[in-house]
C-alpha cells in the first residue's frame, strides 16, 4: 500500500501535463467539459506512464533537482495548466458559434480541470495498483517459467494483435457479441408504426418478405414511405404511391439470398416500370436517413423505386470497427443484382439508376464500382453523404485531385465526373461542364467520420496543412497521437447542427437536383422541397 500512495514520479508529472495542456487545444467539434476531462486524464496518464519508464533510464536517473527546483516547476506546470484550460474555453466557444451551437457555460474550464484531476489521479493509482501486484505475485512466477515457455506467450500474443486471421477472428467474435445485444433491439417497432397495408412496400401482405423479417430500421423505412396525399400537397398534382424495397437480416440466410430476395420483391412491386430506382446501401444498423435518398421520391413524384437491405444490427461506429467487410459486401450483392435485372430491360424501358450510401453505407455503395470508369459504365449517378476515410475510390480521387485544389474541398478532373461539397455552392465548382453520369461526395470540414484516420497519428495530413474548413477553427493544430485522440473524440459525438459534424440536413435535395433534375424543375423549386421537408420533419 506504501507503493500506492508514494510520491509522484516528476518526469511522468511533467509530460503529462505538457500533454494533457495540448488535448484543450480544438478540434473538429467543440466538446463537452465531461468529455475534455475523460480525454484530459487519458493523455495525461499515457504520459505520465512513459514519463516514468524514462526515469528509469541510467541518464536521465542521474538527474536530481533540490526541493526549491521542483517546487518551481510544479508551480510552473500549474500555470500552463490553467492558461491552457483558460483558452481551450475560448477555443470550445468559438467553435459551438462556428456550427450555430449556444455557448457553454463560462465555467466549463473549472469543472473540466476538475474532473480530468480526479480521473487522471484514479487511472495513476490504478495502475500502481496493477504494477505492485504483478511485480508482487506475477513477475516472480514469469521468471519461473522456462525460457520456450515465455517466448512461445510472445508470439502468442503478437500473434493475436498483429496476423490477421488471428485478429479478424478476435474482431469477429467481439462484433457476435455486441450484434447479440443489439439483435433484441432489431426486433422491436418504433412506437406508432403498424404493418404497411400498400402492395409497393415490403412488409405488406402482397409482399415476398415478411413485416417481422424486416428489423427495426426496416420497418421504419417502409412504414413511413410518403403518401400520395403528401405528395401533392407539394407538387398539386397527384403522384403515384413510391415503391420501398427492404430486406432485413431475418429475411433470408445469407447476404446474396437477401439480395435476390429484395429484387424479386422490387420485381413484384413493379419497381423497374418507375422512373427512378435508387439502391441504398444503409448504414451499419440497417438505417436509411430520411434526408438522404427520400428526396428523389419528391423529386419524381412518387414514380420511384427505393430498394435497401440490412447487413447487420451494429450501430456503424462499431460496425466499421469490427466488420465492414460487411457493408462492402452487402453494398456490392444488392447493387449487382438489381443491375443484372436491370441490363436486361431494353435502353428505351430502363429506369434512371441511382446509387446512395451514407456513412459506412458510402463505403458499402463504392463496393460496386470498382473504379471510376466502371461508375461510368454501370450507374447513372451516385450520391455518397459524409464518407468514412478509408472509401477507396474516395481516397484515390482525392490524391490525384487537380493541382491547386484543397482536400476538404478538392477538384478532381477537372469536376467532369465527381464533385465534393458542404453548401450547395459547391455543386457549381468548377464551373466547367459537368458531363453525365454525375457523383457527388458531401462531406462536412467539422464532419470527423470524413477525417478520421489511424494515420493521423503519426501523419500530418494535407487537411490540416491547408487552410481548415468553413466550420472548423483555424487555430486547429496538429500534433502526433493528440489529434488523433481529438478526432477520436469527436468520431464518437459527431452529432451536431445540420450542416455540421455528421449531419448533413437537406443538402442532398441540392445534391439530387445536380445528379438527376426532373425536366422542368427550378431553383425555386429546390428551396421549396427544402423547406416542405424541414417543416415535415419538424411535425
Amino acid at each position: 500500500m506504501r507503493s500506492l500512495f508514494r510520491r509522484p514520479n516528476g518526469l511522468g508529472l511533467t509530460l503529462g501535463t505538457i500533454l494533457s495542456c495540448l488535448t484543450f487545444g480544438p478540434s473538429l467539434l467543440p466538446r463537452t467539459w465531461l468529455t475534455q476531462a475523460c480525454l484530459n486524464a487519458l493523455v495525461f496518464a499515457l504520459g505520465y506512464a512513459v514519463g516514468s519508464l524514462l526515469s528509469r533510464t541510467p541518464i536521465v536517473a542521474k538527474v536530481r533537482l533540490g526541493p526549491k527546483a521542483q517546487g518551481i516547476g510544479y508551480g510552473v506546470l500549474a500555470l500552463c495548466y490553467g492558461l491552457a484550460a483558460t483558452l481551450g474555453q475560448q477555443w470550445q466557444q468559438a467553435s459551438r458559434l462556428l456550427i450555430s451551437l449556444p455557448p457553454n457555460p463560462d465555467f466549463w474550464a473549472i469543472p473540466s480541470v476538475l474532473g480530468s484531476v480526479g480521473l487522471a489521479l484514479v487511472i495513476v493509482l490504478w495502475g500502481r495498483l496493477v504494477a505492485g501486484i504483478f511485480s508482487r505475485f506475477g513477475l516472480p512466477l514469469v521468471r519461473r517459467m522456462p525460457m520456450a515457455v515465455r517466448l512461445a506467450m510472445v508470439v502468442l500474443a503478437l500473434g493475436v494483435l498483429m496476423v490477421g486471421p488471428f485478429r479478424r477472428a478476435l474482431y469477429y467474435r467481439v462484433a457476435d457479441h455486441i450484434n447479440e445485444v443489439y439483435g433484441s433491439e432489431n426486433k422491436t417497432t418504433e412506437p406508432g408504426l403498424e404493418q404497411p397495408s400498400q402492395p409497393q412496400v415490403s412488409g405488406s401482405p402482397e409482399s415476398l418478405i415478411s413485416w417481422s423479417s424486416l428489423g427495426l430500421k426496416g420497418r421504419t423505412f417502409v412504414a413511413t414511405a410518403p403518401s400520395v396525399a403528401v405528395l401533392e400537397s407539394f407538387h398539386g398534382v397527384p403522384g403515384q404511391v413510391p415503391i420501398r424495397i427492404y430486406a432485413g437480416l431475418d429475411s433470408a440466410p445469407t447476404v446474396q439470398q437477401r439480395a435476390e430476395l429484395a429484387v424479386a420483391d422490387l420485381l413484384r412491386a413493379g419497381g423497374f416500370e418507375r422512373a427512378v430506382l435508387v439502391v441504398i446501401t444503409t448504414t451499419g444498423t440497417g438505417w436509411v436517413d430520411e434526408n438522404g435518398p427520400v428526396p428523389m421520391e419528391y423529386l419524381a413524384n412518387g414514380d420511384s423505386a427505393l430498394i435497401a437491405m440490412q447487413y447487420s444490427y451494429l450501430p456503424s461506429v462499431f460496425s466499421f470497427l469490427a466488420d465492414s467487410h460487411k457493408a462492402r459486401e452487402a453494398g456490392r450483392a444488392l447493387y449487382d443484382a438489381v443491375y443484372l435485372e436491370w441490363s436486361r430491360l431494353p435502353e428505351d424501358q430502363r429506369p434512371l439508376l441511382l446509387s446512395f450510401g451514407e456513412s459506412l453505407g458510402s463505403y458499402g455503395a463504392e463496393a460496386a464500382f470498382p473504379s471510376a470508369q466502371a461508375f461510368r459504365e454501370r450507374c447513372q449517378g451516385a450520391l455518397l453523404v459524409g464518407p468514412p476515410n478509408v472509401n477507396p475510390i474516395r481516397t484515390e480521387a482525392v490524391a490525384h485531385r487537380d493541382p491547386g485544389s484543397s482536400e476538404v474541398l478538392p477538384i478532381v478532373e477537372e469536376g467532369r465526373t465527381v464533385r465534393f461539397a458542404w453548401k450547395a455552392s459547391d455543386l457549381d465548382l468548377p464551373r466547367g461542364q459537368w458531363e453525365y453520369p454525375r457523383a457527388v461526395y458531401l462531406q462536412n470540414p467539422s464532419d470527423p467520420i470524413v477525417w478520421w484516420s489511424p494515420k493521423l497519428m503519426f501523419h500530418k495530413p494535407d487537411w490540416l496543412r491547408e487552410k481548415r474548413g468553413g466550420d472548423v477553427l483555424q487555430a486547429m493544430t496538429w500534433f502526433p497521437i493528440i489529434t488523433f485522440l481529438q478526432t477520436s473524440t469527436d468520431y464518437l459525438q459527431a452529432r451536431a447542427p445540420d450542416g455540421h459534424g455528421h449531419r448533413y440536413g437537406t443538402l442532398p435535395v441540392d445534391a439530387w437536383v445536380k445528379i438527376a433534375s426532373p425536366e422542368g424543375w427550378s431553383d425555386q423549386d429546390t428551396e421549396r422541397l427544402k423547406a416542405f421537408l424541414e417543416e415535415k420533419k419538424a411535425l
